[in-house]
């Protein structure tokens, strides 16, 4: 997946500072000086990850923390205040307003790149479980599957199957069981329901479907 960074920072020389450093780990980096262009940005793109000044000229960058989280398109985003407010409530205020990190101003650039390559990291460890040949994408619900490029689209309920599947290898989960963890205990269905999603299940996964072991009378496990 492409790292894209959305960058706030009004002092123009160190927003071209920053975004060259970032650039050289391969990251993609898109900069806005001011909080009425951020809130564009936020509302029409998604981006792995937000740098924000506090100061800004037409508002308060802690602003742009409520707007993101209440966005559908980053209100996952991980976001890092970047300020030259180093007194304690300002970072208290930060951290309770959402934010992920917080570093403050003059900063070195090693630093910054390798606070925000760590919180990447972590990001990427969240959004994806890697279970043999399969790639689950936790926040798209789909699956990448090795040789292939495109990713492969899953109803929900195939996406939960598969992750409560991949997420426990090796042990076995009776239809019973899987029908009380994804469709739940007051819908009313047969274990029928669960064959008929892991024959669908299975069709998706192509030359990877034995992935997805059949113990006799017992139910199904993930068995790479």
């Amino acid at each position: 997946m492409n790292k894209k960074i959305l960058m706030i920072e009004d002092d123009v020389e160190l927003s071209n500072l920053v975004k060259a450093s970032l650039e050289l780990s391969g990251l993609a980096v898109e900069t806005c000086s001011s909080m009425g262009a951020a809130i564009g940005k936020i509302n029409s793109e998604g981006f792995s990850l937000i740098l924000v000044d506090l100061n800004l000229p037409d508002g308060k960058g802690m602003d742009l923390l409520e707007q993101a989280l209440t966005n559908e398109k980053n209100r996952h985003t991980p976001m890092i205040i970047m300020s030259a407010n180093s007194d304690l409530s300002s970072k208290v205020d930060a951290f309770s307003f959402g934010a992920e990190d917080y570093i403050t101003k003059p900063f070195h650039l090693l630093e910054l790149r390798a606070r925000v390559e760590r919180r990447l990291a972590k990001q990427t460890e969240m959004d994806q479980l890697q279970a043999g040949p399969i790639t689950l994408e936790l926040h798209s619900q789909s699956i990448r599957l090795s040789g292939l490029k495109s990713p492969i689209t899953l109803t929900p309920r195939e996406f939960k199957i598969l992750h409560l599947l991949a997420k426990n290898p090796k042990q076995t989960f009776s239809r019973e069981m899987i029908l009380d963890k994804i469709w739940g205990k007051d819908i009313h269905v047969t274990t029928r329901t669960v064959d008929a999603h892991i024959c669908y299940l299975r069709k998706k996964l192509d030359r990877y479907c034995h992935v997805i072991r059949s113990s006799a009378g017992e139910g199904y496990r993930f068995q790479a």
